[in-house]
């Protein structure tokens, strides 16, 4: 029954044309032959081909009226569906706009880092010192003051990150030693006036490259975010697992 329906619908006008061409072969029939009396109609055959008009071009309404709600409904749902992905959309690129600015106010900060901590900024202040201990330890206490500012922004802008965000743990985390081994060497350079041995020369060299290492594989993830966010398809959704 149901397959009959769908041809139905699908060949209406066909199945509609061949419906009343039978239709006028049994009127004009059964009012072209003798019938029993007890069959014999009261109407004309031009009233029930009036009749029978009125209540096909009555079908035929309803029939149109019913298409026309059912394309209108498909329109309105197109519309809500482009409206919807507009707004999608929007929200989609104030997150790119909120993602990048952050990432650049991170990279800023790690370079701001990057350049005063390190071994190299150490053996220059102690160069321009020339040979005062005056002159050296209040270059150091410049350099203290700058290295901990450096730092403070590094941890301002890691502050309130997902801590199940293991790469940004590990970037704060080697931060977190270089500053503390940077620091203390400096206080001992401070005291004695004099440069770094072999053994810690090394040693900070090696936080310098972890850290260093850890600040590209960050910045690296993050701009792999963006991407995602500029040119993959990504559902509201799953753009927000992506940054929890």
């Amino acid at each position: 029954m149901n397959r009959l329906i769908e041809f139905f619908n699908k060949h209406l006008i066909i199945t509609w044309v061949a419906g009343s061409i039978l239709y006028a072969v049994i009127v004009n029939v059964c009012f072209g032959i003798d019938m029993p009396k007890w069959l014999r109609v009261k109407w004309s055959a031009g009233d029930i081909l009036t009749y029978t008009s009125t209540i096909s071009l009555g079908l035929l309404a309803v029939w149109q009226n019913k298409r026309l709600k059912e394309e209108n409904e498909k329109s309105q749902n197109r519309l809500e569906s482009i409206s919807d992905r507009a707004n999608e959309l929007s929200v989609v690129q104030k997150i790119i706009e909120i993602e990048s600015s952050k990432l650049e106010r991170t990279r800023n900060a790690l370079d701001e880092f990057t350049y005063w901590c390190n071994s190299k900024m150490v053996i220059a202040t102690l160069d321009k010192g020339e040979g005062s201990p005056i002159i050296v330890r209040s270059n150091l206490d410049d350099l203290v003051i700058k290295i901990g500012n450096a730092f403070s922004g590094v941890t301002r802008v890691f502050n309130g990150t997902n801590k199940n965000n293991n790469s940004s743990h590990i970037v704060n985390e080697t931060a977190e030693s270089l500053y503390t081994y940077m620091k203390e060497t400096i206080d001992k350079i401070y005291s004695n006036v004099k440069r770094y041995n072999d053994e810690e020369l090394e040693h900070l060299n090696k936080l310098e490259a972890a850290f260093l290492e850890a600040k590209e594989s960050y910045i690296f993830e993050q701009e792999e975010k963006i991407n995602v966010l500029l040119y993959d398809n990504k559902t509201l959704e799953e753009i927000r697992d992506m940054f929890r």
